[in-house]
Parts: structure tokens; sequence; C-alpha cells
């Protein structure tokens, strides 16, 4: 297990990374400071779901689910399905009237709360909707805090309790964006019961 929660956390990582890339490149526009920053961190977990929709383009199978992208809304009546991010797999079923197909879960593969509050309280809020979910592979972003090493001890109380991979990515807060490029995503696996930078 070990080295595949490495494996997630640096692909998780990069997907991240390439989000905040694109998303801190495009085009804004000025307004209200809470606007302009809502508007940057929906075009960022944007840019996170559509790395997921890359990794599993080639599975008729998965669908990735997310506030902002009605794509999948016909089949399960939402965008969102509990998480700001939840890539699972699905299967249909015939309706018990009218031979509808119906859109089921069969499997949770991806779990994703992203929560750019520097407050520990609400991290762990969001944190605890991994816990209580199935996925194979749970991620967590969050902004990059000034004391990493007190933010990851808090954090590792819950993620001891999650199953599967768990991995954490910390990001420069949408208010704190600078140039594309200029600033990197750090990320770290939850492994034997330690956090574990990637290299």
């Amino acid at each position: 297990m070990t080295e595949f929660a490495r494996l997630h956390r640096d692909l998780a990582r990069d997907i991240v990374a390439l989000a905040l890339d694109t998303a801190m490149s495009e085009p804004e526009s000025l307004g209200p400071a809470r606007d302009f920053h809502a508007a940057r961190s929906r075009r960022f977990v944007n840019g996170v779901a559509l790395g997921l929709r890359a990794r599993y383009a080639n599975d008729p199978t998965v669908r990735v689910l997310s506030k902002h992208d009605e794509k999948h809304r016909h089949e399960f009546g939402m965008s969102e399905l509990l998480y700001d991010i939840h890539v699972v797999q699905i299967d249909t079923v015939m309706s018990a009237r009218q031979g509808k197909r119906l859109a089921y879960v069969t499997n949770a593969i991806w779990q994703v709360e992203s929560e750019f509050s520097r407050s520990t309280r609400e991290a762990i809020h969001d944190f605890n909707k991994l816990v209580a979910g199935a996925a194979e592979h749970k991620l967590f972003i969050g902004p990059t805090p000034q004391d990493i090493d007190a933010v990851l001890r808090v954090l590792a109380a819950p993620a001891r309790h999650c199953t599967g991979t768990v991995t954490t990515v910390f990001v420069p807060a949408p208010a704190d964006w600078g140039a594309p490029g200029t600033t990197r995503a750090h990320a770290w696996a939850f492994v034997d019961d330690g956090w574990e930078a990637a290299s």
C-alpha cells in the first residue's frame, strides 16, 4: 500500500499543480474581492476535475462529478455528489415502472475536498467527509499554511481513520496567487501513521 499511496500522491500533486497553473493563467475580471477569490477557487476546482476526467477518459463507466459541470446532471439529478469532486464508476438498472435507465454508483474512486480557509476547524469539517466516504483515494486540498507541520499534525488525526490512500496538497490560497509557475503544489501521502512529502 505504501508505494500505491506514493503513486497516487504524485498523481494528485501533478493534477493539482496543472490545475493551479491553468487557473492562474486565465484572464480575470475585477470585482469585489470575495467574488474575485471565489471565481479563482471555482476555476481551480474545475481544473482539478478536468485533470481527473483526463485520467479516466478511456473508461466509459467512470464519471467525474463536480459542482460546476452539468455533464452528468441527467444521470444523478445533480452535478455534485457529496464532495467537491467525486470520481465514481457507475452501472445502470432499469426503473421498476417506466423502463428508464437509472445510473447508480458501483465504486467510489476519488473523493476530493478543497477548503481555502486557513482555519484548521474548517479543514477538519471537510476532512470528516473524506473519513466518512468509501473511495479508494482521498484528496484534501488546502491553502499553504505558515506552519505546515502543525497543520499536518491536526489533519493526521482524521487521516488515521480513512480507508484507501490519503493525500493532502497545499497550494497558495486564491487571494495569494502570483504569476503562473511561480508557486508549487506541495503534496503529502499518509503512510505508516504519518505524512510523507513528495520529493
